[in-house]
């Protein structure tokens, strides 16, 4: 009897270790899905702040044509948030721990850069 007890227990161990394995993994998954969350709503957030800058270019362009000098200085501004919103994506931003961009973002990022230079 005593035999199936101490078989019975380091099943029991087992079994609970392996729970607790599990369980950790499910919570490090959690976070991991978290923080691509935060990230990926980040990059979402950069580029539709590049399409309005985008958009709001054209207008000031528009301006500037006709003369006006105000536009020039929201060109200005206009081009240097954009270029900030660049940097923010290919460099990561300290401030709100969003890391660099990778893979296809780095890729498409790249070209970007390169026809915005």
């Amino acid at each position: 009897m005593a035999d199936n007890e101490k078989r019975s227990n380091t099943a029991l161990v087992v079994l609970l270790a392996l729970f607790t394995l599990s369980l950790a993994g499910a919570v490090w998954n959690s976070v991991q899905v978290g923080m691509f969350a935060t990230r990926d709503k980040e990059f979402r957030g950069l580029s539709a702040q590049q399409a309005l800058i985008s958009q709001s270019v054209v207008g000031s362009a528009d301006q500037a044509v006709a003369g006006s000098q105000e536009a020039f200085q929201q060109l200005a501004n206009a081009r240097d948030q954009f270029d900030n919103s660049i940097n923010l994506m290919g460099n990561g931003d300290p401030q709100t721990l969003m890391p660099a961009a990778t893979g296809e973002v780095l890729s498409e990022l790249t070209v970007l850069q390169s026809q915005w230079s």
